[in-house]
């Protein structure tokens, strides 16, 4: 049996079926996703992986249409049953599909999800995720990773899995012809030197 401890000092199985409303009811810093109704723990993200997340947010937040919201950590329910959700580092999500003092918002509002890949999330950020995104049609993923240096895989929906809509690294700014709207340089995400 494994154990999940939240802050609060509760204690939770691991291996355990979950229904998808306890799981949103865990406390805000419970560090899971869900899948097939089964807890998985999250890898904790350090400072330049956190601070890439928070400089992308606010970037796209500074030039996203009123009608998307934008925010980091936000949960995307991809199934209700058996539940699935995951934990995007960045999501831009339609306003009108997020229900008030919630913490998720369903796929279907989802329009770009953003995973940071950290060490040890490697897999599951480059092939796992961005499957569920595709089988759940999410219009746009960005994958950052941030080793040898910093580079924004973009992608596209386009027939029911992603097609690379461009690369971008130091010294060029992430656009989009999907999201016109996007023009981020990407030095923005980088701490100063």
């Amino acid at each position: 049996m494994k154990l999940l401890e939240e802050r609060s000092g509760r204690l939770y199985d691991l291996d355990e079926s979950w229904k998808l409303d306890d799981y949103l009811a865990l406390s805000e810093d419970t560090r899971v996703e869900i899948v097939e109704g089964v807890l998985r723990p999250m890898a904790r993200s350090y400072t330049e992986g956190r601070r890439v997340q928070r400089r992308l947010t606010n970037a796209i937040e500074a030039q996203c249409p009123p009608e998307f919201q934008v925010e980091l950590e936000e949960i995307v329910v991809l199934h209700q049953v058996p539940p699935d959700a995951r934990i995007p580092d960045v999501t831009v999500f339609e306003r009108a599909g997020k229900q008030p003092r919630t913490n998720y918002v369903a796929a279907r509002h989802a329009l770009l999800v953003v995973e940071v890949v950290l060490p040890g999330s490697g897999d599951l950020d480059r092939l796992v995720k961005p499957g569920e995104y595709a089988r759940n049609g999410i219009p746009n993923f960005w994958r950052i990773e941030l080793e040898p240096e910093i580079a924004v895989h973009t992608y596209v929906l386009t027939d029911g899995a992603y097609v690379n809509a461009g690369v971008f690294g130091p010294g060029d700014r992430i656009k989009s012809v999907v999201l016109g709207w996007v023009d981020i340089p990407v030095d923005q995400l980088l701490p100063p030197r």
